[in-house]
């Protein structure tokens, strides 16, 4: 058996799954899924198969010398051959039974705060049969049924990436959903049965919009309790509640996907024009140390190389690129300045590689009308720019004359060096560097991780420039911007741990795990 867009892997079972491939990151999660209502031909034939499967091993495993039910295991090759499943009557005593326990359970929701539910009773209805408290005895299709849900909710109460609080809740459909599929057998069998959509879709939301710690964005607990609430109070046999439920639960949430799909693209356009700049500041600064860190140059020079004619840069980076005319030019401007405070040298004469592009060349005479052309494009204060332009032009005077300027005060200039380097993100590069840890290899973005702290965040968004994580809430809001080798240090010592989210919906990963355990029981050979 092989599950869609599997090629190639056979058998089933959790944490087999193809995370590890290109393809997957590519493929839609579940929860969109859900949303879209996509679900093919080919998934179905799969959620069938495994169904199938796991009749043919439980009637292995409860036929084989120790098996713990003779009666189930008869059953479960019964029930599949039978031409007329789908609805069907149910033992009497059974359901009575079984409605005691969703009054039970109804009655005791109901007083509790949402937000604070305890665990329901799901200690399995077989209990009552051992213990002869029904009446007459369920038929064996009962029985299978029974035990088939009862390892669907173990499989519930297992899920990592599902929060307690949410686990708690959701249990409570233990009785109502039993009742539907022992009144109809297409519950296991239909992947679009319209409970089994709901419980997909309850399940999903729940772990996107609950964290460990209990907060829950969009009042989507709030919906879930209000769902549960009322399954528990109105349903009897009619499977219409769980389709007119799905259908409006759906609906909202799908415009809670929306809106926060609309969220998260802009946070991470936000990141990605941050990383942009952060990238042209980085080229800047590069550019500017390479002509400056081995001159002693005054304050006047040094201010306005890292404060105004930085931002200037910045913006022609930004706007033209580093393969511009315009680019090269004010790389040139600040060449030919330098140049020109060089005492003794012959400012009239541009430099040497000026004159190899003829295009780019800038004489003394044009380098403060070209520098105040470059502050009027960043709307720099032109009383200030004057100033600086002002003493600029003494100081090439000055350089003409053969006369030396006072150097910059050593701890002005590694203030100014210091200013700049903070905004370029340059501590924090270098640390980023030293990353490749192995922790993060196969973290993409779009990942979710939870904190120890019990948030529940999405890794939405990677930096090319800088390795850094975007992290995202529940909401689509912005968190925080970490490196890698933090958020690397943090998994590894536990700080934070990744929530395992796969492209499966909640009753297929259920199916799965099932006939993975009920394989192991028959000793690996499940035929399938």
């Amino acid at each position: 058996m092989t599950r869609p867009n599997d090629t190639g892997r056979t058998g089933v079972g959790p944490g087999v799954d193809s995370t590890g491939s290109p393809e997957h990151h590519n493929q839609t999660c579940a929860f969109d899924r859900l949303l879209s209502g996509a679900s093919d031909e080919a998934e179905q034939r799969y959620q069938l198969e495994l169904y199938k499967g796991i009749r043919f091993l439980q009637n292995r495993w409860q036929s084989a010398p120790g098996g713990n039910s003779p009666t189930v295991a008869n059953a479960a090759a019964s029930v599949m051959a039978d031409p007329n499943r789908g609805a069907r009557p149910i033992n009497q005593s059974l359901l009575r039974t079984l409605q005691i326990r969703q009054t039970q359970a109804h009655n005791e929701l109901r007083k509790t705060v949402p937000g604070q539910a305890q665990a329901a009773n799901t200690l399995s209805i077989l209990a009552d049969v051992n213990d002869s408290g029904l009446d007459d005895a369920p038929d064996v299709s009962s029985l299978v049924v029974i035990e088939l849900t009862d390892r669907l909710f173990d499989y519930l109460l297992a899920r990592d990436d599902l929060p307690e609080l949410s686990k708690n809740l959701l249990t409570y459909l233990y009785a109502p959903l039993l009742k539907l599929a022992l009144a109809d057998a297409t519950f296991f069998e239909r992947a679009e049965h319209p409970a089994r959509m709901l419980l997909n879709s309850l399940v999903e939301a729940s772990a996107r919009w609950t964290s460990p710690n209990g907060d829950c964005q969009h009042d989507v607990y709030a919906k879930v309790f209000a769902i549960v609430l009322h399954l528990l109070a109105e349903f009897r046999h009619d499977a219409q509640v769980f389709a007119d439920l799905y259908r409006d639960f759906n609906r909202d949430i799908q415009d809670l996907a929306r809106r926060q799909a609309l969220l998260e693209h802009r946070a991470v356009d936000k990141a990605q024009g941050e990383d942009t700049l952060r990238i042209a500041r980085r080229r800047v600064y590069d550019e500017v140390q390479q002509r400056i860190q081995r001159r002693t140059l005054s304050s006047t020079v040094i201010f306005l190389l890292l404060q105004p004619w930085f931002d200037y840069l910045v913006f022609v980076f930004l706007r033209s690129g580093d393969s511009s005319n315009a680019w090269q030019q004010a790389l040139q401007i600040i060449d030919e300045l330098l140049y020109s405070l060089e005492p003794g040298q012959n400012s009239l004469e541009p430099l040497r590689a000026a004159k190899s592009s003829p295009d780019l060349s800038v004489s003394a005479a044009e380098i403060l009308p070209m520098l105040e052309r470059g502050l009027g494009a960043i709307d720099y204060d032109q009383t200030k720019g004057r100033t600086l332009l002002n003493a600029i032009q003494m100081q090439q005077t000055m350089a003409q004359q053969g006369r030396e300027v006072a150097p910059a005060p050593a701890s002005m200039r590694r203030k100014l060096e210091a200013i700049v380097a903070e905004r370029t993100g340059i501590d924090a590069l270098a640390v980023d560097e030293e990353a490749g840890l192995d922790v993060l290899q196969r973290v993409d973005a779009g990942a979710w991780i939870d904190t120890d702290e019990g948030e529940r965040l999405k890794l939405a968004w990677q930096s090319c420039a800088t390795g850094d994580y975007l992290l995202l809430d529940q909401r689509g809001r912005k968190v925080a911007l970490v490196s890698a080798t933090q958020l690397g240090r943090d998994l590894l010592t536990g700080k934070v741990i990744m929530v395992h989210r796969d492209n499966k919906v909640f009753f297929e990963r259920a199916l799965e795990s099932i006939y993975q355990n009920l394989n192991a029981c028959v000793g690996g050979n499940g035929g399938l």
